[in-house]
């Protein structure tokens, strides 16, 4: 019986004391969840959008659903959209994204007004077919192919595994009232062909077909479980993953047997698509960069390296240094320069820490990113001179570390590759008569 399975599925979604926004467009389908939802002993009420999209009819149907509420004591929230204007007014949005969008904000602010704990929807099983038919012919990875959640937050669909037809035979046995909606029968909509037009010519080779893919959107569902845990197990074991970056091993990912659906579920939460794995897979070079609209990746020698745009932006400015007792605050930390007694003077072997021979230095000194051309001469190289980009190689570092390179300048000479090594020109020596302390500060990761 229809209405024993339902509150079966009530009392796996819901708790005791929970209270229900029932979304009722007037049409079969949400009439029907109305019906069966007043044979339980939850409290609801119910919230009507009208779009105004289909002039007077829309208003039928906002008008049969506040009346049938009020014949049966229903609580009812209604809300009137100007959509067609609101949807011209946004960049980018069709009017049927624009009514889903203003519909759930709508619901979503009653529940908080109203303490409502949930929001049903009228979705059903042929919806769901529907939407699995959409993401294949668009193309889709497996979570495409499961089909509608039937919880997702606090929205519910406790209709999602009765297909239309035992919706529409549960409206006839009980008399259930409802409006058909005349844009259903357009097949300008995608949905609507999919429904009119290719669902039926499948039923034609398996007239159970919403059941048949009933069944394996549940084995699909099965096996998103098994790849969650999968990716889950290798980025515990394997991704380093900080607030600003994460680390993805090249090798591990090539040698793995499910290397392309691995890489793609690590990178779709930073906004890469299909493509790009896919480019990367067939031997993307070391130093190609891949762009998403929040990230960035980084092919290099060992690791997949991504950043968000923002921990990767290259400032072009140029800090002024004037005097021996100054700190300065960059984008990637704080720099910071003072006078050191010769007397108290111990050298300090730490990468983000140098001396200087005061003499030497000439103010102001300048603060600025590396540019093409850049030489110095390392300390401890006996003053051969190297190229920065030679230098970066010879230390390994990748793009995006090169990125993040403040140089500290006298005469537009290099002193300091901040963070790395010193020039030997400005290297203390027996005759220095004061030294000078610089050391850099990183944000914290």
């Amino acid at each position: 019986m229809l209405l024993d399975r339902f509150q079966n599925t009530l009392s796996r979604l819901l708790d005791k004391g929970d209270s229900v926004l029932v979304a009722v467009s007037g049409g079969l389908d949400s009439m029907v969840l109305l019906h069966l939802f007043q044979q339980s002993v939850l409290q609801i009420a119910v919230a009507h959008c009208n779009f105004k999209l289909r002039g007077i009819e829309s208003d039928g149907d906002e008008q049969m659903v506040v009346d049938y509420c009020k014949k049966n004591n229903i609580k009812c929230f209604s809300q009137s959209f100007d959509t067609a204007s609101i949807a011209a007014e946004t960049s980018g949005e069709n009017i049927q994204l624009t009514a889903r969008r203003l519909r759930y904000q709508w619901f979503e602010d009653l529940c908080k007004a109203h303490q409502f704990t949930h929001i049903a929807t009228a979705h059903h099983l042929n919806d769901s077919v529907e939407t699995v038919l959409y993401n294949f012919t668009k193309g889709t990875g497996i979570r495409g192919m499961t089909g509608i959640p039937m919880v997702n937050n606090n929205t519910i669909r406790p209709l999602l595994s009765f297909s239309k037809k035992r919706l529409q035979r549960y409206a006839d046995e009980h008399s259930v009232p409802f409006r058909e909606d005349s844009s259903n029968q357009s097949d300008k909509y995608k949905r609507n062909l999919l429904r009119n037009q290719v669902i039926p010519l499948l039923e034609k080779i398996n007239p159970n077909f919403v059941k048949t893919a009933h069944q394996n959107m549940l084995r699909f569902q099965d096996l998103e479980l098994l790849l969650e845990k999968t990716v889950a197990d290798f980025k515990a074991d394997h991704v380093v993953e900080s607030t600003k970056h994460i680390h993805i091993p090249k090798h591990l990912i090539f040698q793995h047997g499910l290397k392309r659906t691995l890489l793609y579920e690590l990178l779709l939460p930073y906004g890469f698509n299909s493509e790009q794995v896919a480019s990367i897979l067939a031997g993307a070079s070391v130093g190609s960069i891949y762009t998403s609209k929040s990230h960035r990746l980084l092919v290099d020698r060992v690791y997949l390296v991504v950043k968000t745009h923002q921990a990767l932006s290259i400032s072009t400015d140029k800090y002024a240094v004037d005097s021996f007792e100054e700190s300065v605050q960059l984008p990637e930390g704080i720099f910071y320069i003072k006078k050191v007694q010769k007397s108290d003077f111990t050298l300090a072997l730490d990468a983000d820490c140098a001396f200087f021979d005061a003499d030497k230095l000439h103010f102001p000194l300048v603060l600025r990113r590396w540019k093409s051309g850049d030489r110095f001469q390392p300390f401890g190289m006996q003053g051969k001179s190297q190229t920065l980009k030679k230098f970066f190689v010879n230390q390994k570092l990748n793009r995006f570390e090169k990125e993040r390179i403040w140089l500290l300048t006298s005469h537009e000479q290099i002193a300091w590759v901040v963070g790395h090594r010193t020039d030997e020109g400005f290297k203390i020596e027996p005759s220095t008569k004061t030294i000078v302390m610089a050391w850099f500060v990183p944000n914290a990761q």
